[in-house]
């Protein structure tokens, strides 16, 4: 009996003993852990000269825009080996999946960076690293043998390029040896701010334009916009044109000085991606014989005569035959024969039979429509033809005197016929056909008419930086530069001044046009 007793007594013990343990699981399981932090948020971030002294002369403070993290280096300094200083409340940050120190990680700032910042929660937000290096542009440094100085159109200079791309051209950089001189005709002779032809030793492509020797530099210097040649280009790529230059804005120095804002641009010259006649193919231009090249070789017609000729291209002056100079030569007179004869609105043996239309056209609104004052066959009007083609209208090409930009001959007016009054272009408009295909071509640039004005927009707004330097540069801004019909004093009013411009142009043009018969 007493054994018993004590079996229920230790069954009893042993059953509250569980129900002990129980109750004590229960409350450890019911205590709150502690409470992890959520916070992740830079609220710093700074270039320490001090930490960077061989890159930076002052701190440069970032800008912290939600998620952004913006800021600019004001001079030209190398940004790919930067240390960065930062504050944050999170417990730790990231990037490329590496654990970052603040003030010991060096990092290439040339792109936009992504820094991860890790709360103690587990959770993250992501921060876009943006740094401006200068004005935002890529950097071309030239640096001539012995740092002689470009004097000549004719004799090259030997030298060596650099190009620094930025994250716009992202690994385009670029090294060699080049040759170099002057080019233009008023530009090079007249302004201080000179335009430059560049020859590379083999074809290499350009902040991502396609491979080639030769190059040139586009001063736009009498242009305060600096952007009516992209202008151009831009409406002619709109119109679909056959070719048309390519070119990336640029910051020039040239023998460790600064030469201000420049357009790398194309050449103009026959090759498979840029004017593409092939063999047996032809490039002529009309120009003044002032402004021929010694040993140029060129020719004229009934019409094109006198001081104006047309200049063969290519072949160039020392590969091309005499049959070659015949054929181009007879070619072109026959078109210019058959343009202004009785019979020219034959739709077989007519001019349409030895001229594209389409291009004729699409260069005749580019140019009527800017105003461009060299483009009545005086200068720079450029065409080309195929082996066995017609003769092609453009590439388009020197808009600095365009867009109003100019006091003389009543181009500065926004109303008016320009181009129209010139010699081939006038008798074109005397065929209905080529009048009614001109309402087609203007119809379908004008459908889209408001992204003309959104990419002076666009291009105005990137060139914020570098238009203040190249201006301080050449003292232009608020100077009269001939020929400029009209100087406003700010860069944003000469941009706003050229769009209320283009703006009146287009509402008159298209009344004409709409009406034409």
């Amino acid at each position: 009996m007493k054994n018993k007793i004590y079996a229920g007594l230790n069954g009893y013990l042993v059953f509250a003993l569980l129900l002990f343990c129980f109750s004590c699981k229960k409350e450890v399981q019911d205590v709150p852990g502690p409470v992890l932090s959520d916070e992740k948020e830079i609220t710093s971030f700074v270039f320490e000269a001090a930490k960077n002294p061989q890159y930076l002369v002052n701190d440069v403070h970032l800008e912290i825009q939600g998620d952004k993290i913006v800021g600019r280096v004001p001079f030209f300094s190398d940004i790919s080996q930067l240390v960065a200083t930062y504050e944050t409340t999170g417990q730790s940050i990231k990037m490329g999946g590496v654990v970052q120190q603040s003030g010991r990680d060096t990092n290439n700032f040339r792109q936009n960076l992504l820094y991860t910042v890790l709360a103690e929660d587990g959770s993250s937000r992501n921060y876009e690293v943006s740094l401006t290096n200068f004005t935002g542009l890529p950097c071309v440094f030239i640096t001539t043998e012995n740092k002689t100085a470009i004097t000549s159109k004719v004799d090259y200079v030997q030298g060596k390029m650099s190009i620094y791309a930025t994250q716009q051209y992202l690994n385009q950089d670029y090294n060699g040896e080049i040759e170099i001189r002057g080019r233009g005709n008023t530009t090079w002779a007249s302004f201080p701010k000179k335009p430059y032809k560049i020859k590379l030793k083999s074809k290499e492509s350009l902040l991502g334009m396609p491979a080639e020797k030769d190059w040139v530099l586009l001063a736009n210097y009498t242009d305060k916009s600096l952007l009516r040649n992209a202008l151009a280009f831009d409406i002619g790529r709109r119109l679909q044109m056959d070719y048309v230059t390519k070119s990336a804005f640029v910051e020039v120095f040239l023998n460790e000085m600064y030469v201000g804002t420049y357009q790398l641009a194309e050449q103009l010259e026959e090759g498979s991606d840029r004017v593409d006649v092939k063999d047996g193919g032809y490039l002529v231009e009309v120009d003044q014989l002032s402004r021929l090249d010694k040993g140029d070789v060129y020719f004229h017609t009934k019409r094109l005569s006198g001081a104006r000729v047309v200049n063969i291209k290519y072949p160039d002056s020392d590969d091309i035959t005499e049959a070659q100079q015949k054929e181009i030569a007879s070619y072109v007179e026959n078109a210019e024969d058959v343009l202004y004869s009785d019979s020219f609105l034959d739709p077989e043996n007519g001019y349409r039979k030895y001229l594209d239309v389409k291009s004729f056209a699409d260069w005749y609104i580019v140019n009527e429509l800017l105003r461009n004052n060299d483009a009545i066959f005086f200068s720079s009007v450029y065409m080309h033809k195929k082996k066995d083609g017609k003769l092609v209208m453009g590439p388009l090409w020197d808009f600095d005197l365009s867009t109003g930009n100019i006091n003389y001959n009543e181009n500065d007016n926004p109303e008016g016929w320009w181009i129209r009054k010139s010699v081939w272009i006038a008798r074109l408009f005397e065929d209905p056909y080529f009048r009614n295909l001109l309402k087609e071509r203007w119809a379908f640039l004008m459908k889209d008419k408001s992204q003309i004005f959104s990419f002076i927009n666009g291009s105005s707004n990137y060139l914020g930086l570098s238009e203040i330097e190249n201006h301080n540069k050449w003292n232009t801004l608020y100077n009269y530069t001939w020929p400029n019909g009209f100087v406003f004093g700010s860069y944003q009013n000469e941009v706003q001044h050229m769009k209320d411009w283009l703006s009146k142009r287009i509402a008159w043009m298209n009344t004409e046009i709409q009406n034409m018969q």
